[in-house]
């Protein structure tokens, strides 16, 4: 009854597609944490560290992106 009711193929997929989400987007975060921190680091001895801002701002364009493109797909179901 219950495998009638549910289809499981449907639902690992979703489970795999979040869990490979999940991780692309916290990894993508946290270098753009690093990136942030570095930059701070040269920033305040003087060393420039240009790279890590940008690092930083790449970063924070793909996950926002990512959450962006996820509220869309939400909200068209």
């Amino acid at each position: 009854m219950l495998a009638t009711v549910v289809d499981w193929a449907a639902l690992g997929k979703v489970i795999l597609y979040s869990f490979v989400a999940t991780l692309g987007v916290t990894t993508v975060f946290s270098f753009g944490i690093v990136g942030m921190t570095r930059y701070d680091e040269r920033r305040r001895t003087g060393a420039g560290g240009n790279a890590y801002l940008a690092l930083a701002l790449v970063c924070g364009l793909i996950v926002t992106a990512v959450v962006v493109e996820a509220i869309i797909i939400m909200t068209k179901k």
